[in-house]
């Protein structure tokens, strides 16, 4: 009897036969007991939970309550300012639809590709979710399997990494009796185990529960974006609310002071950014779901944008996995077909290379097997132990003998791209354990020349990684000669630059090494994840590609780990994306999409930031010369939907390979503020202009700035279009046609309703209301007066000046001062340069 710390009850433990398993009697009992391996509480977001964090936002409840103020204390005057709850509602339902589609996608995804676990059960093998493995069941592992619960070994022997529990790359070698682990994965070798520990009982749960160590997705992106979120936020508030209180003392009515201190808060929030960049992520991940491409969560996209240096095991990524023996050279004569169908019995688990064995040499079971110690990436051999005492070792032939003539046989076919496989039989004096083979004099049986099939489009799709600023390095454990003629038939551009690992010394620079080749060869799953870390520190940026559980440290070293659905489930269970359908062509997909997101949310965010940094200007500016707040968010309507709102979205769609270079904090920076102060600079001039005119009384100063809105909002407008016009350089037929229809629209607006856009709607709206009275009679007014031009004619010839010399001169002192910015910027000259 044991104490349950799932449900608190004592539960009594079978005594199950390790080659029958529980019967249906007894996995009915553990069900009906709660005794299953419930799936602990995923990180993923609920429905629910994905609608109450888009809506329950600050800015977003910020300016739920602005319009309630505005409904309250403004009344009708202030309809045209509140055209911002209309998009913010917009960006709500795109915000909400997308991450909610994107998440049935990962799903189901999710769902077709997931791992079925083995167990035993009334004599017969089933396969299995692992939340429905029970305690007490009999579950069958082999190499690359992830263990699901806590158990102990039954029958067999294996390599275990548990670096997860214990941090310690080495495998661990265990035998019957011996206790597994959760989370912990095999090497080599195949066992049975006894679910012991599921659920919460493991001890990986108890470490998590300790630690709270539960794994969030990391994205350098929205880690920028919330950083600029958290300053804006320390900066919205008190200006709005100083704002209110200097219109407030200065004479305004409490309507006009929320007007004022209102439209200052909404102007500098910069509503939906990182809704857009929720949005553009989980649109990604939909559109790479439709290509067979699993993101395993919404930032890594993000991740394998980023990348420039991405590295490829030859089998399974430059190849396709399948294999066939080209040629068998035999130094003895021997009945190879009964001694390899025999050897190849003794190994539960297959690879790539003994799969293709086993085509020339069915598995036969006439000879008795006393040990057999399986394959290893770091062994590079596999052993069998005979009940006669021969021992037989099949592996690399660098590593079994030292017979000149077969090595220069080798180096010959390899130069070819054939996989050169050795069998060796051990000489009187020759051991076999659990770890490894001690050979006295070996007896060279026969030589096995093996071809690896090259992918149909592997070449194009190298092609494409080159022209994009992709480096391409090729590691693998693989015979030198072999890999390199691969990668060379494979179009990888260095494919001569290369390196056996296995003649690397400990006292060679191996930094000058890793950094000076492609390719590599005899590579060790420690050496593998080594030269991840040696590219990382040389400020690369890495993807590794994997399939085997002799990648797995290497992707754990990873900027980006991406796996092959037909590897291991090991390698599967630690990626960020999974390539559905094996086929590595779609990796271009990938990078291609990742890089369309993050470069459109750079363009689309300042967009969004310069508005930001505009009214933040304007706000201050008015403050420090104790004037009016003149902007209302009704004159702001044309940029915050035709610039911020439809045209940022649509930038975020465009197809772009540009690499991203740099962090999204100093690119959009750098752009945003300069284009806020070109925005901000008409203002300015009008406060100082209306103290030159009038003087120091702010009576008089705040009635000339009020009478300038008009010319205000034009001029916001004409910068606003300059701005977006520089954003989207250099012009692609795609920018040229959104620019173009955008700003099409933008000017019939002005052409046909004037007012609305380029006067302050509690003016416009209050003027009409005193006239008419109805609110539908001053709506039909409104109408009637669409296309009449009359608000144009009122413009003075000063007026239309003023429009002029800033439209123009603006404009070029803004393109070519913010080019200079820039430049300031990235140089580190203006904010600390990150590394």
């Amino acid at each position: 009897m044991k104490k349950s710390i799932q449900n608190d009850e004592y539960i009594q433990r079978f005594s199950v036969d390790p080659e029958k398993g529980l019967s249906a009697f007894e996995v009915n009992r553990r069900i009906e007991e709660g005794q299953i391996n419930v799936v602990r509480k995923s990180s993923e977001r609920t429905y629910l939970q994905i609608i109450t964090k888009n809506i329950f936002t600050f800015f977003n409840i910020l300016m739920f309550a602005i319009a309630a103020l505005y409904i309250i204390f403004v009344g009708f005057k202030s309809i045209g300012n509140m055209t911002f709850i209309l998009i913010v509602t917009i960006n709500l339902v795109i915000g909400i639809f997308q991450e909610c589609k994107s998440k049935r996608m990962l799903k189901k995804l999710k769902l077709s590709t997931e791992t079925k676990i083995k167990v035993l059960r009334n004599e017969k093998i089933e396969l299995i979710d692992s939340n429905e493995i029970v305690l007490d069941d009999v579950i069958i592992l082999e190499a690359g399997d992830v263990i699901p619960v806590d158990g102990v070994i039954l029958e067999g022997n294996a390599e275990f990494n548990e670096a997860l529990l214990t941090g310690e790359s080495e495998p661990v070698k265990k035998t019957v009796g011996e206790t597994v682990y959760e989370s912990s994965f095999i090497v080599s070798g195949y066992c049975k185990i006894l679910a012991d520990k599921i659920g919460e009982d493991t001890y990986i749960y108890s470490i998590e529960q300790k630690a709270k160590n539960f794994k969030k997705p990391k994205s350098a992106l929205m880690n920028d974006i919330n950083r600029i979120i958290k300053h804006l936020t320390a900066i919205v508030i008190p200006v709005g609310i100083l704002v209110f209180w200097n219109a407030i003392t200065g004479g305004n009515s409490l309507s006009e002071s929320i007007t004022q201190g209102g439209s200052a808060m909404v102007g500098m929030i910069p509503a939906g950014m990182v809704l857009l960049a929720s949005v553009a992520m989980a649109t990604g991940v939909i559109k790479l779901g439709s290509k067979k491409v699993l993101v395993n969560d919404l930032y890594s996209v993000e991740s394998l944008s980023r990348i420039d240096t991405l590295c490829l095991d030859k089998t399974g990524t430059l190849t396709d996995g399948t294999m066939s023996i080209e040629k068998v050279i035999e130094f003895e004569i021997v009945d190879l077909p009964q001694l390899m169908g025999n050897y190849l019995n003794a190994f539960k688990t297959a690879n790539f290379t003994s799969t293709a064995m086993e085509k020339s040499y069915p598995k036969m079971n006439t000879m008795q097997i006393t040990r057999s110690l399986e394959f290893s990436s770091e062994r590079k051999y596999s052993a069998v132990e005979f009940g006669n005492g021969d021992i037989y070792l099949l592996g690399a032939p660098e590593y079994l003998t030292e017979n000149e003539t077969i090595l220069s046989t080798v180096k010959e076919y390899t130069a070819s791209g054939v996989r050169a496989i050795l069998l060796v039989k051990g000489g009187e004096g020759s051991k076999l354990t659990d770890k490894k083979a001690t050979v006295k004099n070996g007896k060279n049986i026969a030589l096995f020349l093996i071809r690896d099939t090259i992918r149909a489009n592997v070449k194009d799709t190298m092609t494409w990684f080159d022209e994009n600023g992709v480096d391409i390095r090729v590691i693998s454990g693989d015979n030198l000669a072999t890999v390199s003629y691969i990668a060379r038939e494979s179009g990888i551009k260095n494919w001569n630059k290369c390196v056996d690992m296995s003649l690397v010394k400990k006292e060679d620079d191996l930094n000058k090494i890793v950094m000076e080749n492609s390719i590599f060869a005899r590579v060790s799953p420690e050496q593998k994840a080594l030269i991840i870390d040696i590219l990382k520190k040389n400020g690369r940026v890495v993807g590794v590609t994997g399939d085997g559980v002799n990648d797995i440290l290497a992707m754990k070293k990873s900027d980006c780990a991406v796996a092959l659905q037909n590897g291991s489930p090991a390698t599967k269970n630690i990626s960020n994306l999974t390539l559905l359908d094996s086929n590595f062509s779609n990796m271009k997909d990938a990078v291609l999409e990742g890089r369309r997101i993050v470069n459109n949310i750079q363009r689309s965010s300042t967009l969004f930031l310069m508005k930001v940094f505009f009214m933040m200007f304007v706000s201050i500016s008015s403050l420090l010369l104790r004037v009016d707040f003149p902007i209302e968010t009704s004159i702001m309507g044309l940029i915050s939907f035709f610039i911020t709102g439809v045209g940022s979205v649509l930038l975020s769609i465009e197809p772009t390979s540009t690499r991203i270079v740099g962090s999204f904090e100093r690119n959009v920076l750098g752009k945003a503020i300069p284009a806020g102060m070109f925005m901000a600079l008409p203002a300015i001039a009008i406060f100082i202009g209306a103290f030159i005119i009038k003087g120091l009384d702010l009576t008089l100063v705040n009635q000339f700035i009020s009478d300038q809105v008009k010319i205000l909002a034009m001029l916001i407008s004409i910068s606003g279009f300059v701005v977006f016009f520089n954003i989207c350089k250099p012009f692609t037929r795609y920018r040229r046609i959104l620019y173009g229809s955008v700003l099409g629209v933008a000017l019939f607006l002005l052409i046909a309703i004037p007012e609305f856009f380029l006067n302050n709607s509690t003016a416009f709206w209050g003027d009409l209301l005193a006239e008419y009275s109805n609110p539908f009679d001053a709506i039909g007014a409104f109408i009637s007066g669409m296309f009449s031009l009359k608000m144009y004619k009122t413009f003075s010839i000063y007026q239309w000046i003023f429009i002029a010399i800033f439209g123009i001169a603006g404009s070029v002192l803004y393109i070519f001062g913010s080019k200079k910015f820039v430049e300031l910027v990235n140089n580190g000259k203006l904010f600390k340069k990150k590394n």
